[in-house]
């Protein structure tokens, strides 16, 4: 974690209270204006959680990501980060794991084409940490740069086919709300709903396929509205995906898949629709 590097901008950030970053708001700061992220509404699952915030001026995005996933307590260290060939994405495979990243790298890859093509936000990074199932693993990260830059936990899940399910759906999902927060479009960030189809487009754009088990999960009971509102949209989508199946697979070149791909593809910031 590299706080050091980011202490100016959390001071700005803690003068404004980081409690209001639970909603979309500009800040203004003299002739400055802030413009604040809450990507604070968690991803949660049960492979793990992750949550970010966001909030760019001066030219620089700040991205606070804090990720955990739930089970048995041990010690988790990752090996050296790798550099995939697409440079926006480093991996982190937690020590003692078997590594083979190149098929994670191409999943988060294609994941991350999608998400950029339609922002048109080039500059966001990604770093994927690779977890063995069901271990308990918290961690906040700051990151600082000229793009949003996204820390993500990924867990190895019962097959290599569900785990990069999971990592195209996770690059995909969160980089829909930092990719249209960047592009200047706050309100679309902050649609979970849009979100939700971003992941599972992620998943037939990477994989060729999307499978029922794949979907997001059901609502969730909670007195935190922004948590309210991510379940509901996740069990929303769900259904809605789960009737387009019909009895038949979907892929990219079948229509339920096509037509979700065109769905995900007329989703663009404000700037883009001028």
């Amino acid at each position: 974690m590299r706080v050091d590097s980011v202490m100016r901008l959390q001071h700005i950030v803690r003068r404004c209270s980081l409690a209001h970053l639970l909603a979309f708001q500009c800040i203004w700061m003299a002739p400055i204006c802030m413009q604040a992220l809450a990507a604070d509404v968690p991803r949660l699952s049960v492979e793990g959680m992750n949550k970010h915030s966001a909030i760019n001026g001066m030219g620089l995005f700040l991205t606070r990501s804090q990720v955990a996933t739930q089970g048995r307590a041990q010690p988790v260290h990752f090996e050296k980060r790798i550099v995939c060939s697409d440079r926006r994405i480093k991996v982190a495979f937690a020590k003692g794991m078997e590594r083979a990243p190149e098929r994670i790298c191409r999943v988060a890859s294609e994941a991350l084409v999608l998400v950029s093509t339609q922002s048109h936000v080039q500059n966001i990074a990604i770093t994927l940490l690779v977890v063995p199932s069901r271990v308990d693993y918290q961690a906040t990260f700051y990151r600082v740069g000229r793009g949003p830059k996204l820390v993500l936990v990924a867990p190895v899940l019962q097959s290599e086919e569900a785990t990069l399910a999971n990592v195209a759906d996770l690059v995909a999902h969160e980089g829909f709300h930092v990719g249209m927060f960047a592009a200047g479009d706050v309100p679309l960030a902050g649609d979970e709903y849009a979100a939700y189809h971003y992941g599972l487009c992620g998943q037939l754009v990477a994989l060729g396929h999307l499978e029922p088990s794949a979907l997001p999960g059901f609502g969730v009971a909670s007195d935190d509205p922004h948590l309210v509102d991510s379940s509901e949209s996740a069990e929303r989508v769900r259904t809605e995906v789960l009737q387009a199946f019909g009895n038949l697979p979907m892929t990219r070149e079948s229509p339920a898949g096509a037509a979700l791909l065109a769905q995900c593809r007329a989703i663009a910031p404000a700037s883009s629709r001028h």
